[in-house]
């Protein structure tokens, strides 16, 4: 697993590591960006992580169903993106181990 500069796991934290610059690198391949509305991790070209002012968490892909993809946004949120049988599902509650299917623009806050 990659080690990160900054993990923030919400828009207030991400705006702290930010300081008032308009983006940082995280780590390999992974930065953290100041987009028109929200805050995002992006990994290469793809914004995995959305965080917005309002609370909401929004989760990407980009189609990249990749074992990196999924480390990285682990990192950054509450609860656990997770694969069994090909199939990725997120995992909010880890004591009641309550499942969904993973979606592209699913809202996990």
């Amino acid at each position: 697993m990659a080690h990160m500069k900054h993990t923030p796991k919400s828009y207030a934290q991400a705006v702290e590591a930010l300081a008032g610059r308009d983006s940082i690198k995280l780590g390999n391949n992974t930065w953290l960006v100041r987009a028109e509305t929200y805050i995002a991790v992006r990994l290469h070209a793809t914004h995995i992580v959305k965080f917005w002012e309002d609370g909401r968490v929004i989760l990407h892909s980009g189609g990249y169903h990749t074992t990196t993809t999924k480390d990285r946004i682990n990192k950054f949120i509450t609860g656990r993106v997770y694969q069994k049988d090909y199939q990725w599902y997120f995992m909010h509650d880890f004591l009641t181990r309550v499942s969904c299917a993973f979606e592209d623009g699913m809202n996990v806050a």
